[in-house]
């Protein structure tokens, strides 16, 4: 995983494709500790996401799920917590 800032509190968290067909990318906008992700990826970038995240004392309050494919939603499930707008 490779986390790039990339404007005011915007960051990208982008992933090798892990088995998958396709790179993987999540967005997250950072408020102090309290984390908005748009999208959570499959269950292994949310895994290693919610790793980062833990070593860091950020948490992941709220979540938008763009749209339902599995590679944008079945990582919600790692977070446990959370509300999704």
């Amino acid at each position: 995983m490779n986390i790039t800032h990339l404007y005011g509190n915007l960051y990208e968290a982008v992933f090798d494709c892990n088995g998958h067909y396709i790179k993987q990318v999540i967005y997250f906008i950072l408020e102090g500790s309290k984390a908005l992700l748009i999208d959570t990826g499959y269950k292994s970038e949310a895994e290693e996401l919610k790793s980062y995240f833990d070593k860091r004392n950020i948490e992941a309050e709220k979540f938008i799920i763009t749209h339902y494919h599995d590679d944008h939603f079945t990582g919600l499930k790692t977070f446990r917590h959370g509300l999704v707008l």
